[in-house]
């Protein structure tokens, strides 16, 4: 049981491939689970703001108090800490309770944004892993089936027959000339229907030809190297333990297996990166994943203004912390990175992510809006004044 459940991307994965089952296309899933997953939380996203902004408005009613303190008390320290706790208690602000929201939200969602990528990660690598065993057995099926001809061969055909049987058979009475010839046509005709097979079982999403790839230059398929990293796939064989390729050969060394295994990958995918030549996206996700997490922080941030004046009317200034400006630039450049160096499927969920923070955040920032007008509205008719 554990073991199927991280093979299918953990608990995130068993969810998504849910989804998946009654949502043909995967990117289109990413997009409605991701939608459905931000709804679910968006209480506490919410909740998170609504506190953010009262803590800011409280903090600029008290940084001139605490501005005179610290000139007051600026040399000695004890006494200026007691001080601003007294400051504190007296307005009934606490700094704790101020963070908790925001601390519970960050946690949640890091802990959400860790996890899926993990598993989208494994869900892409093991896809990819399907994909290419789909369309291993769509070549050797094709290939045996063309050198079944009887032209080629004087065996009698049946579903038991081996690949390395026919193989041998064509080339015990051929000559090396005419067997060359013919698994060379055998071989292209079976690659035409290796791809044919993979346009059936592929994954694109709009612009994108393949969701379980990067949406940048990267290829639609992975070549030989890149596929023995993502399934890593291990070449330990010896004289007692051989590996065996698609066309019945045995190789007893590493270094031979790896070659062959490479050979063989060659041999099943050529066409299709000949037909899927060029990058697999056009960096639209990357850009858009940098884009609105930029314009996500901007809502953040515009939510949390608020004009305040002090008792003689004048206006407030508050100075935004140094470490809010490197977050917003911080933030969509770390989005660029996960979204180019992993598939489209984790860049779709940090574009749809995003867009719904941004969304929800500006929603949010409307209705308190609304709130607080209704509320003065309320105030000035009790107070008889008109605000203008």
């Amino acid at each position: 049981m554990v073991n199927l459940v991280l093979a299918t991307g953990g608990l995130w994965g068993i969810i998504i491939n849910w989804f998946n089952s009654f949502i043909p296309n995967f990117g289109w899933t990413i997009v409605v689970f991701t939608i459905l997953l931000k709804i679910l939380l968006s209480p506490l996203d919410v909740y998170q703001r609504i506190i953010t902004k009262k803590n800011t408005e409280k903090q600029l009613v008290l940084q001139p108090k605490l501005e005179q303190l610290q000139k007051k008390y600026g040399n000695n320290k004890e006494q200026l800490n007691q001080k601003t706790m007294e400051l504190y208690k007296k307005e009934n602000y606490n700094v704790m309770g101020s963070c908790l929201g925001m601390l519970i939200n960050m946690v949640v969602t890091l802990v959400i944004f860790i996890t899926l990528f993990s598993s989208l990660n494994r869900i892409s690598e093991s896809k990819i892993k399907n994909e290419y065993n789909t369309l291993q057995q769509t070549y050797v099926s094709a290939l045996k089936v063309e050198l079944s001809n009887p032209e080629y061969t004087t065996l009698e055909i049946s579903d038991e027959t081996t690949l390395k049987q026919i193989l041998d058979n064509i080339k015990a009475n051929k000559s090396s000339e005419e067997y060359n010839t013919i698994l060379t046509n055998s071989k292209l005709a079976a690659q035409t229907q290796t791809v044919e097979k993979y346009n059936e079982i592929r994954e694109g999403f709009l612009w994108i030809k393949n969701v379980y790839r990067p949406d940048t230059w990267a290829k639609v398929f992975p070549n030989a190297n890149e596929y023995i990293s993502i399934s890593g796939t291990k070449f330990k064989y010896s004289e007692e333990t051989p590996y065996t390729d698609i066309y019945g050969e045995t190789f007893t060394t590493n270094a031979a297996a790896k070659e062959a295994f490479i050979s063989n990958f060659n041999d099943v995918t050529s066409q299709i990166n000949t037909k899927y030549a060029g990058w697999n996206g056009y960096l639209i996700l990357v850009i858009l994943s940098a884009v609105i997490t930029l314009a996500s922080q901007f809502i953040i941030q515009i939510g949390t203004k608020k004009k305040m004046t002090d008792k003689k009317g004048n206006e407030i200034k508050s100075k935004q912390p140094s470490s809010n400006i490197i977050l917003m630039i911080a933030l969509p450049l770390l989005m660029i990175v996960f979204a180019i160096q992993y598939s489209a499927a984790f860049a779709l969920y940090i574009v749809v992510n995003s867009f719904m923070s941004t969304l929800i955040g500006f929603l949010t920032n409307i209705t308190i809006m609304l709130i607080e007008k209704k509320k003065n509205e309320k105030k000035d008719v009790k107070d008889g004044k008109v605000r203008v």
